[in-house]
């Protein structure tokens, strides 16, 4: 599903997103990273540090906090001591949760169930 929806995703605006690793073709264009979804891949929990100098963390942020400028030094371990922390780091994790139907059916028959085909 993940290489059917990022392939489609390519298609659909290739001047925007690449399926090609940025550091093969560099440019503004939005990666397309299906490569997380395989059974040995790792992720990283909310405020886990880097093994960096500066000691950068996984900042969870809204959509509305995202601005230009933005980067992964903006977040660093000594940073939370002056915040206090969520009480419960995984709290809010399952609002995300969508059904993936009307992906599935957009990916296998060429529109979302329902919507006419947009």
């Amino acid at each position: 599903m993940s290489r059917s929806s990022r392939a489609a995703r390519e298609r659909d605006a290739p001047d925007r997103c690449t399926t090609t690793l940025a550091k093969k073709a560099p440019g503004s264009k939005i990666f397309l990273d299906c490569l997380r979804n395989d059974r040995p891949a790792t992720a990283i929990g909310n405020f886990s540090p880097r093994a960096r100098p500066g000691a950068q963390v996984a900042h969870p942020l809204a959509w509305a906090a995202m601005k230009p400028g933005l980067g992964p030094k903006m977040y660093r371990l000594s940073d939370l001591a002056a915040k206090p922390l969520p009480r419960d780091l995984w709290g809010d994790f399952g609002d995300a949760a969508r059904s993936l139907v009307d992906a599935v059916c957009c990916l296998t028959r060429g529109g979302a169930k329902g919507s006419g085909g947009d």
